[in-house]
């Protein structure tokens, strides 16, 4: 199992997921959960570069949706940037937007190879990130 980070930066309305190694999908469900319980947060920046999302099946990235989808609509503008340059993650990329766009999630989407298009295109600073209240926890 790999190692799957959360950091949390009030001040920038920003959560950073990084993911290292194989992720499983109990870890993607399990962090977001927490997230949305104890750090909602508008903007979401995946940084996958370095996770190996393979073994994450059909039924766990439905209910990945499935969770974004409860908690979607109480946020107005959310945007989530996933980060990824490697080819084998794309599949569960596209999969990922394929169930979300059947399930009419309500947050704007985007895959990037670079972390400074994610960036601009969320609107922030690329990490690291300084943030006096910034919170970091690992699944």
């Amino acid at each position: 199992m790999g190692q799957l980070t959360l950091e949390h930066l009030p001040g920038h309305d920003l959560v950073i997921f990084t993911g290292i190694g194989m992720l499983l999908g109990s870890q993607v469900v399990d962090a977001n959960r927490w997230r949305e319980a104890n750090c909602p947060t508008n903007l979401t920046l995946w940084d996958l570069r370095d996770a190996d999302m393979s073994e994450i099946t059909l039924p766990e990235i439905r209910d990945i949706v499935e969770g974004l989808v409860e908690q979607a609509v109480i946020h107005e503008r959310r945007r989530t940037a996933l980060v990824m340059d490697d080819r084998h993650n794309l599949p569960i990329a596209r999969l990922y937007a394929q169930v979300a766009e059947y399930r009419n999630l309500p947050i704007d989407s985007h895959v990037y190879e670079s972390m400074d298009e994610a960036c601009v295109w969320l609107g922030v600073d690329p990490p690291p990130l300084t943030d006096p209240d910034k919170v970091l926890l690992s699944f």
